[in-house]
């Protein structure tokens, strides 16, 4: 494993995962001195420390309300890509428009550093301005959590289906919108639904991203762009979601938010729709928290893979992945 530095842009819960499992596996002996976090930023700032951070510190002034209870010291967080930090990690808050997000990357990669991301907005918006920057400068951005949280997909593609194309995808990779539409099918209204959604820390920071299927469809776009090689941004692509006026009196069978692409007359065709899933679909057999998906391969078949618990700590474990697969990292 090489030295690595990082920087942690967001301490929402999807950050404080990273951090803890960070914590873990240093105090387990599987990361050393060569890994370390230098910064760490949240709304409202940077901490940082050259020789790195204890998580632990962080995760306890979190606790308190604010990381500079810390005591390490203090910057603009517009400042953090003066760091040598050699990774980029963005679990911030998804703007609406993604340029946040598109900005940082790009003056990341300008600055010769790697990107790790589970933010969604920047990617479904400006996806062939991001890509095509990283290979321009001999750089990655791995973003495996923006879709599956913390289950197992374009790294699976990557790594374990490389004499196979992917010729057909459907996934639930919203929980939070199927969670609150099964939910109101079995008789809850809309807001305690949501209210126990937020309870569960699975609700985006603006919940209408999640309700609006917003999340789902930029999920969508992610999955057309990476699998299939279209350059589409949310606006491309239909989708749907859940409200206070849904009505399910006249729907049949079991009703899923469902990402669905491929290709069709020779077009990639992507959308993120309510269905009615058959007794034989696999994506059926999800729970409310669950995440997964059916792909169809060249060579490998159709393969289905879930996660029973799609939650903050399961998308820091993708993120911390990407994080270890950019640093070299292998299991002893």
């Amino acid at each position: 494993m090489k030295e690595t530095s990082i920087s942690i842009m967001g301490v929402g819960n999807v950050g404080k995962g990273i951090l803890s499992i960070i914590q873990r596996m240093k105090e387990e002996g599987q990361l050393n001195e060569d890994f370390r976090v230098i910064s760490v930023s949240d709304s409202r700032g940077t901490v940082f420390d050259d020789g790195g951070i204890n998580p632990k510190k962080i995760l306890e002034a979190k606790e308190h309300g604010n990381i500079f209870l810390s005591g390490y010291s203090k910057m603009d967080t517009e400042d953090v890509l003066s760091l040598k930090s050699d990774i980029i990690v963005d679990v911030s808050p998804a703007t609406r428009d993604g340029k946040l997000g598109r900005d940082l990357y790009m003056e990341s990669f300008s600055q010769g550093k790697q990107v790790v991301t589970a933010n969604k907005a920047p990617l479904s918006f400006f996806w062939k301005e991001i890509m095509n920057k990283a290979a321009s400068s001999g750089l990655e951005i791995r973003y495996e959590s923006t879709v599956a949280g913390g289950v197992p997909l374009f790294n699976l593609r990557d790594y374990c289906l490389l004499p196979s194309a992917v010729v057909d995808f459907r996934g639930i990779v919203s929980s939070t919108v199927n969670y609150i539409l099964r939910k109101m099918r079995s008789g809850m209204d809309f807001n305690h639904a949501l209210e126990e959604a937020l309870k569960l820390g699975i609700v985006e920071a603006n919940f209408r991203d999640d309700t609006d299927g917003i999340d789902s469809a930029r999920k969508t776009v992610i999955l057309a762009n990476s699998l299939f090689g279209s350059s589409l941004t949310l606006n491309d692509i239909k989708y749907q979601g859940v409200d206070e006026n849904t009505n399910f009196e006249d729907a049949a069978g079991d009703q899923r938010i469902i990402a669905s692409v491929g290709i069709s007359e020779g077009k990639v065709r992507a959308g993120s729709m309510l269905e009615n899933l058959g007794e034989e679909d696999p994506l059926a057999t999800l729970k409310h928290q669950s995440l997964g998906y059916v792909m169809k391969t060249g060579f490998s078949g159709d393969i289905f893979v879930a996660g029973l618990r799609d939650g903050p700590i399961e998308t820091a474990s993708g993120v911390v992945n990407d994080i270890l697969l950019l640093s070299g990292f292998r299991r002893i």
